[in-house]
């Protein structure tokens, strides 16, 4: 019964919209393109008032409240986001929040997400943007490795070491790393025995003496507590942007402002070390 009166209803919507919303077979039905812009236009109008509806009850109600759903980088979103996340609840009794930690780019409005850490240059959109600074990697290895095998005392010397490697999503690999020291940059193609997406494995293996581990400054001040040592301290490698960004619709929000400076706020006094 429920599905007769949802397939009436669509007729209508179709009849009245002079064009067809829903292809259907036998075994399922699927959206025209017509019908995917027709949901599409609906759900940012709904997220608006869903929005409008949120900044005036926040608004009225005092202090920040209500559901937030955050999405960062699995690594960077579990050992630096996740504690500012811990403390900004202490602060804010009345907020929920749902952390997505994930390995791409989740489309924000697609997935109502409020606000998310992106890593690296941003693509041209509307979205509002949050600079958090800058992220920068390092190779860092264990005292014992080094005692085994050596400090490198050039880039070039990683060629005849164990490192570390990290896996995209798509199954690539970052195993050319880059370097830059007095004005010169230089790229280095590097070996290892373990590959992952897991930036969490990756200091574990580096703590067990498996090899030189290329991660994030604060990332190995966080989850190492001083148990890594940082191989060729003269070298640099290039940073990239860190920024926080999320929605037109969602940037009135009071609690989602709360959150913002609260990231930027902690982030800003999380000197690498």
């Amino acid at each position: 019964m429920f599905a007769q009166i949802v397939g009436r209803r669509i007729a209508h919507l179709e009849a009245r919209l002079g064009a067809p919303l829903i292809v259907r077979t036998t075994r399922k039905s699927r959206l025209t393109d017509a019908g995917q812009r027709y949901y599409e236009q609906c759900r940012a109008i709904l997220d608006a008032v869903d929005a409008a509806e949120r900044t005036i009850a926040e608004t009225t109600a005092g202090p920040p409240r209500g559901a937030l759903t955050i999405s960062a980088p699995r690594t960077f979103g579990s050992v630096v986001l996740a504690p500012i996340v811990a403390d900004f609840l202490q602060a804010y009794p009345l907020v929920s929040l749902r952390l997505m930690l994930e390995g791409g780019y989740t489309d924000l409005i697609d997935k109502r997400v409020d606000a998310a850490i992106r890593i690296g240059p941003l693509p041209d959109s509307d979205m509002k943007v949050r600079s958090l600074g800058e992220y920068r990697l390092a190779p860092y290895a264990a005292p014992d490795y080094l005692a085994r095998r050596g400090h490198p005392s050039t880039c070039a010397d990683l060629v005849d070491h164990d490192c570390i490697i990290f896996e995209y999503e798509d199954g690539g690999v970052l195993d050319e790393w880059e370097f830059v020291l007095g004005g010169s940059s230089e790229k280095v193609r590097v070996n290892g025995r373990f590959a992952t997406q897991d930036g969490r494995a990756m200091i574990e293996l580096a703590l067990a003496g498996h090899g030189i581990v290329l991660q994030e400054d604060r990332v190995i001040a966080l989850a190492a507590s001083g148990r890594l040592s940082r191989v060729l301290p003269t070298y640099r490698v290039p940073a990239r942007p860190l920024n926080l960004v999320y929605s037109t619709a969602a940037s009135m929000s009071p609690t989602l402002r709360a959150f913002i400076d609260a990231v930027t706020e902690s982030l800003a006094r999380k000197i690498p070390v």
